[in-house]
């Protein structure tokens, strides 16, 4: 079987020509003979056949072309197309595709000597046939095609110049002559050319090869030819045109590879992918490595060029475009331009004075050359454009702080983004600065030290490079300078502009326009660990459109990460900074009005979600202009979801208003949070805001808001645990609501120590203050919370051992929750009627009651309820012998217990289901 792609797709068996079917069944086949041997995805099969729009079932139409493929070739020992997990697979001998038998030979010939050589050359040139894929037109098709071209003409230049040195001048005349009509710039194939005319006996010819280019170069590019062409003209003028063209300038511009390097295999892989000869991406041979200052770009750049220096014998170029630089200004693309040129040769006399014209000069050195551009700091795209090579053979990598989306879009570069180091990598570091023997002396210090450098290589080698300095110094001396968040910043300085943190943070900020400095210094106010675009527009004062379009440009220059879909976030590092420019460059006034902003927004979205979570919960005025958009979630459980998303940057928000002096924005905050860490068990979360909001309240002296914020501390210690200061919030509560007439805050009060005294075995006094809230409840005419009173007697009925008085009290609560659809007391009253029929004897009853229960409270994924209710449901189920049920029960409430890190629960249901393990090993 022979398989050909170097004209017309084909396949030979036995020297039959195979039927390959449909064209897009023959480019299937091409884009397997391409990778031979090699695995490649479904995905990357469909884009390299049907581009950007693949049909709408594109995979059936590729499962059905692989079959058919597949049966031309099944009866061909040793091929075959193979499926994995990750795609396809075309096994065969590379030597029978005539693509890599071509650069097999070449490859070969160009390390021979020059009789083999040239024999060599001769067999891989006869393997082209035509045009590469015949007429299959895809975008991918037309990148590998433009790739083959130039690989051809390079084997023929190189053939060229072993059969010049063999005396074979004339059979190369016709050959020659054809290839430079093609190519009427390029300035080797004119060389040869003119070497063989003139050894053909025709000087004159020679001579007018020479005046033909010269005069389309100064035409088309404002320059002359090369001073190796012009050399050979002087020497064919003197009639001795030498057997030796002249060594090529091979510039080798690297600058020294970095001393240490640690980790970075990843986006050392990442960037292997530019040498693969046969790579798919149009452009492809192009990276960009991006990041926020500091992430080591350079470095990773350097290290990957040094790494792989030999694979590029036509030379290295480099240039440091200063894109960031704090002292001079970004280089010009004409500088680079001209310092190319002059490192290829091109004398500055000769090089043209506009960047077009050097642009193409530049790129006409270097075609078909295998050559590194190594482009550092570039400030934007179009710093870069004219410095990029025009031939695929040639690599590129490209450092900035930018991304540099128009190099992805217009040539398809890769995108190489080094993240932060990990933990281990980072340890890696510090170990080979500082050896073994002293970091393995102070872990605890060496802990602190990566802790706050989180990650930053250039953080990390500046600590290294200051401990090195003084080797007797203790490390913990250091790791003291790193305490302080607001010295964190002048401890991780190394005394040069290149080593100082706040130096490199300094070149990005410095960038960026008015209204980015702007975003970028109200971001260092926020305390939470992420932002949204929403709240972000609020800190600033602007729409989400103009906001987003903003952070957007700060993700670009790497100070932000969207780490989510609309939600931002900064390193620790780069938020100090942006702190310190908050203090730098707004005015005191211009801080306040934008936390506030911050402030008022996440407290108008909690309210907005916790009215869906609790509609039947009583106002509270917050005194907040009216949203201009709906930010209400749609339904329970997405309130909770957005709780769950937002609850770390609300308690953020709480502490911003506190330090601020926003006293009744702080204990609003966490009032707005309550009915969430209610439902979700967060007891530990709750008391840390109420005694935040307690304290503010006091503050504020308003009597009303002192009472509402004791009331929920007092709430919150009792679900802690600490009764005693429970009861005496709630009753200064109490006091307080008397004072001021507010009866439904006193029957709220009234509830909580209910349920206070109940968790200290006082269920006489609890029925007291339940019997109490239930009244005030009925007289204020508040339905739904007379009725959740109301069922609160009934079960502190059913403790006392009441059923029939209890069971009253709670169907009658069940119905009327019912009928104003409150599904969560609908769930408590049919937990209360699931205890009451246990312990009336009635546990087929009580099961029912308790899996309505459990149904309700996972509608509103309320997991306080869940776990109480499976508690008491395995106590049916154990108490009937279903032991099975009761203990699955009881494994399911143990796990909710343990999510909202309740001790105490976790241990009483630990201990039911460690007895009735006892129990069913005696009874076995």
């Amino acid at each position: 079987m022979r398989f050909r792609l170097l004209g017309d797709i084909a396949v030979r068996i036995d020297g039959a020509v195979a039927d390959l079917g449909h064209p897009r069944q023959r480019v299937v086949l091409a884009v397997l003979l391409v990778d031979v041997n090699r695995v490649v995805s479904v995905d990357r099969v469909i884009d390299r056949v049907w581009g950007e729009r693949p049909p709408q079932r594109a995979r059936e139409a590729l499962y059905s072309y692989l079959s058919r493929l597949r049966r031309v070739v099944a009866d061909v020992d040793g091929v075959d197309i193979v499926h994995h997990s990750g795609g396809y697979q075309l096994v065969a001998d590379p030597d029978t595709v005539d693509l890599h038998r071509f650069r097999s030979l070449v490859t070969q010939a160009r390390q021979a000597d020059d009789d083999t050589a040239a024999d060599r050359f001769a067999a891989a040139l006869e393997l082209w046939d035509g045009v590469p894929f015949g007429p299959l037109d895809s975008p991918w098709l037309d990148s590998v095609r433009d790739l083959l071209a130039h690989e051809r003409l390079a084997a023929e230049l190189d053939r060229n110049e072993v059969q010049l040195r063999r005396g074979r001048h004339t059979e190369l005349l016709s050959d020659l002559t054809a290839r430079a009509a093609e190519h009427p710039t390029n300035e080797q194939l004119a060389g040869q050319l003119m070497r063989a005319l003139h050894a053909s006996g025709r000087p004159a010819d020679a001579l007018a090869v020479f005046a033909a280019l010269r005069a389309r170069l100064v035409a088309e590019l404002g320059a002359d030819p090369s001073p190796e062409l012009r050399q050979l003209h002087e020497r064919l003028l003197t009639d001795d045109p030498g057997d030796d063209p002249g060594p090529a300038v091979l510039p080798r511009q690297l600058p020294a590879p970095p001393g240490r390097f640690t980790g970075r295999t990843a986006e050392l892989a990442a960037l292997d992918e530019l040498l693969a000869p046969d790579d798919d991406r149009p452009g492809s041979t192009i990276a960009v490595i991006s990041g926020v200052g500091g992430l080591g770009k350079t470095r990773l750049a350097l290290r990957w060029a040094h790494e792989h220096a030999d694979d590029f014998p036509d030379g290295h170029l480099y240039v440091d475009l200063r894109g960031f630089d704090p002292a001079e200004p970004p280089v010009p693309v004409e500088i680079a331009l001209r310092g190319f040129l002059a490192a290829l040769g091109v004398p500055a006399a000769t090089v043209p004075r506009e960047i077009p014209a050097q642009t193409a000069l530049y790129r006409s050195r270097i075609a078909g050359r295998r050559m590194l551009v190594v482009l550092d700091n570039a400030r934007d795209t179009e710093h870069v454009t004219p410095l990029l090579p025009g031939s695929p053979s040639c690599v590129t990598v490209v450092t900035s702080r930018h991304r540099l989306a128009g190099l992805v879009t217009a040539y398809g570069a890769r995108t190489v983004a080094p993240t932060l180091l990990a933990p281990h990598e980072a340890f890696g570091v510090l170990v080979d600065a500082l050896g073994t023997a002293r970091v393995a002396a102070e872990p605890a210090a060496i802990a602190e030290l990566l802790t706050h450098c989180a990650g930053l290589p250039l953080a990390l080698t500046i600590l290294a490079a200051r401990a090195s300095t003084h080797p007797t110094f203790p490390i913990a001396a250091l790791a003291g300078e790193l305490r302080s968040a607001t010295d964190r910043l002048d401890a991780l300085d190394g005394g040069e502009a290149a080593a100082s943190l706040a130096d490199v943070f300094a070149c990005s900020f410095g960038a960026l326009d008015l209204p980015l400095a702007r975003l970028f210094a109200s971001l260092g106010l926020v305390r939470g660990p992420d932002l949204s675009t929403t709240w972000a527009a609020d800190l600033i004062g602007v729409p989400v459109s103009r906001a987003r379009m903003l952070l957007r440009q700060l993700e670009t220059v790497h100070l932000v990460e969207q780490h989510l879909p609309g939600r931002y976030r900064m390193h620790d590092l780069v938020r100090l900074y942006a702190r310190e420019q908050a203090r730098r460059t707004l005015t005191a006034d211009e801080r306040v009005a934008a936390v506030r902003r911050l402030v008022e927004a996440c407290l108008r979205d909690a309210a907005a979600a916790d009215r869906v979570l609790v509609p039947h919960r009583a106002p509270t005025d917050l005194g907040l202009e009216p949203s201009v958009t709906d930010t209400a979630p749609p339904n329970q459980t997405a309130a909770l979801t957005w709780f769950d998303t937002e609850q770390a940057s609300l308690v953020a928000a709480q502490e911003l208003a506190a330090e601020y002096g926003m006293l009744d924005r702080t204990w609003q905050l966490a009032w707005a949070m309550s009915s969430y860490h209610g439902r979700q068990g967060r007891i530990t979360d709750d008391m840390a805001m109420w005694r935040i909001g307690h304290a503010a309240a006091e503050r504020s002296g308003d009597p009303a808001a002192a009472a509402l914020a004791n009331r929920f501390l007092g709430r919150a210690l009792g679900r802690a645990g600490n009764y005693t200061q429970s009861l005496r919030h709630l009753q200064r509560a109490v006091d307080l609501l008397t004072e001021l007439g507010d009866r439904f805050g006193a029957a709220h009060t009234h509830r909580s120590m209910a349920w206070t005294w109940a968790q200290q075995d006082d269920v006489a006094m609890a029925l007291t203050h339940a019997s109490e809230a239930a009244k005030l409840y009925q007289e204020l005419d508040a339905p739904v919370w007379f009725a959740d009173a109301l069922d609160l007697v009934g079960w502190y009925h059913a403790q006392l051992g009441d059923y029939e008085l209890a069971a009253s009290e709670s169907e009658r609560a069940l119905a009327i929750h019912r009928e104003h659809d409150n599904t969560e007391g609908e769930a408590n009253a049919l937990d209360s009627l699931g205890y009451i029929a246990h312990h009336t004897g009635r546990p087929e009853l009580a099961i029912d009651r308790y899996l309505a229960s459990l149904t309700a409270c996972r509608s509103l994924g309320a997991t306080v309820q869940e776990a109480e209710t499976l508690v008491h449901l395995g106590e049916v189920y154990a108490s009937t012998g279903q032991n099975d049920q009761a203990a699955q029960a009881w494994r399911e409430a143990l796990d909710l217990y343990r999510d909202q890190c309740r001790a105490g629960e976790v241990a009483a249901v630990e201990a039911k289901l460690a007895a009735l393990t006892l129990d069913l090993g005696w009874r076995r």
